[in-house]
């Protein structure tokens, strides 16, 4: 059983990684199905997201530690949510890892991502000029992916539309260091919102939750 990391990171929370390493056929028999999962397995097409849907749901049944069905569901924004279950979880994919957090008692999010040079093409993007400003003080490759990896949990865990990482999710200076917490806020018209953001490193994947 490929679970290769698993955190307490709370009283409440939980976060695990899975390493992909099975077939499909072994994930598949690993769970327990229903007509809603069985559609929505079916409609996925590519190897790829099959195998890491099916991974995630290994994972989410190992972290809770239960042999009992779960009815894992997705919202209309892709948020997912257990529906036979009080716990909150985010789920995330890169290359052959999954990760999962599942908090008991808020809303939570979790990214992993992969350290890959190509990312550094993408910081106009998703980077607004304060943190471009922060991050070029002291470039580095592993920073970058601990700004892209911030703003995902953020954006995961705030499960509403219309909000882009660039406007609206700031984070404060980050450096390349692990592990290592900081502060993270949504902006909009009406609110502001701080998270606490948490980061770790496993194999050559950044990994970040609130």
């Amino acid at each position: 059983m490929p679970l290769v990391f698993q955190k307490e990171i709370s009283s409440s929370a939980v976060i695990g990684i899975w390493e992909v390493t099975e077939t499909k056929e072994e994930l598949f028999s690993k769970l327990q199905w229903s007509i809603y999962d069985l559609d929505k397995y079916s409609s996925i097409n590519n190897n790829q997201k099959s195998l890491e849907w099916l991974c995630s749901r290994v994972l989410i049944r190992a972290l809770l530690n239960t042999n009992d069905f779960i009815f894992l569901e997705t919202d209309e924004l892709g948020k997912p949510h257990l529906r036979n279950r009080q716990e909150k979880i985010s789920i995330s994919h890169s290359k052959n890892k999954a990760a999962v957090m599942i908090d008991t008692e808020k809303e939570c999010g979790i990214d992993i991502q992969k350290i890959l040079e190509k990312t550094m093409n993408l910081i106009p993007k998703f980077m607004n000029d304060s943190e471009q400003k922060d991050f070029y003080e002291e470039p580095n490759l592993t920073t970058i992916h601990k700004y892209w990896c911030g703003k995902e949990a953020i954006y995961k865990a705030y499960g509403r539309r219309k909000i882009q990482f660039k406007e609206n999710i700031h984070l404060e200076k980050l450096n390349a260091s692990f592990p290592s917490s900081s502060k993270g806020y949504i902006y909009t018209q009406n609110e502001k919102i701080e998270y606490d953001i948490n980061f770790d490193i496993y194999e050559e994947f950044v990994m970040a939750w609130v």
